[in-house]
Order: structure tokens, then sequence, then C-alpha cells
């Protein structure tokens, strides 16, 4: 079991143990200093403001964890896993919070509209790609006029929103 010596630096010595403790009590005894500290900020202050540093504190670590999954794999970053826990976090606001209608009102609906326009235009093309394959270099055109057609009115749809 390694022990910190007298060479070890400073910041490794700030909280060493008795001789003779096993090293994973170190972690049970700064959970309960933790505790300790966040009970007495419920007493002395308030219970609302002892629970909401409770609160940071997971999330926090719920956050550091996040951070290793995207970036520990060989130090690669990877945008993918990332991108689903945000997608996650935006499905639990969604889930979660009643609609607003001023957001409706200002153009929730266009939006909604050009997504759904968007769809029909990514469905398209893949059905003209497979149904146009003997057309040769005219298939790239009617892809592409497809693509110009359905985004131009998606545009249409979302520009005022």
């Amino acid at each position: 079991m390694n022990r910190p010596s007298e060479n070890t630096p400073a910041r490794h010595r700030i909280f060493r143990l008795p001789a003779g403790w096993p090293a994973h009590w170190r972690n049970l005894a700064l959970a309960c200093i933790m505790a300790l500290m966040l009970s007495f900020v419920g007493f002395v202050q308030s219970w609302n403001l002892a629970f909401s540093l409770l609160n940071m504190c997971l999330i926090s670590a719920i956050m550091s964890l996040g951070v290793n999954i995207q970036w520990g794999y060989a130090g690669l970053f990877n945008a993918g896993v990332m991108g689903f826990a945000a997608l996650g976090g935006l499905a639990a606001v969604l889930v979660s919070m009643d609609p607003v209608p001023a957001a409706w009102a200002a153009g929730g609906g266009g939006i909604g509209l050009g997504l759904v326009i968007g769809f029909v235009t990514i469905c398209a093309n893949i059905y003209l790609w497979k149904q146009a394959q003997s057309q040769g270099k005219k298939r790239y055109w009617m892809i592409g006029l497809v693509i110009v057609v359905g985004y131009s009115l998606m545009r249409q749809a979302i520009d005022p929103s």
C-alpha cells in the first residue's frame, strides 16, 4: 500500500490517514466531512441552501462523469455520445415543462412545419434515388432540384418564425 512519504508534494498531504488505516477509509472520511459541512449549513443558514448545495454537488459529479465519457476513451473527442446526452436533456425539459403559448404564437408552428417539409424532402430524395437508377447524370440533377425546392419551401415556413 503506497503511503505518501516526506518527499510527496503538499497537495497530496492534505488529508493523510493514520498508519494502519485502509486506503478506502480516506474517501469515507471525506464524504462524512462533506455531510457534516452540509448539515452545518442546514442548521446555521437554511435547509433550502443546504439542499441546493447538495444538488449542485450531484450535478457537478454527473457532469464530471459526462466529461470523462466524452474525453476519457483514449482522449478522443466524441460528439456523438455528448450529442445524445444533450438530446436526452432536451427531451427531459420538453416533457417536464408545460407548453408556452407565447412561443407557439411567435412561430413554433412554423418551425414544426419546416421540420416536416425537411423530412418530406429527405424521403422524396431517397425515393427518387432508388427509382431513377437508370437515368445516369440526370438523376443527380433531379436530386439537386428536389433539394433546392425542399430547402426553399422549408425556409419559407421557418423564416417568419
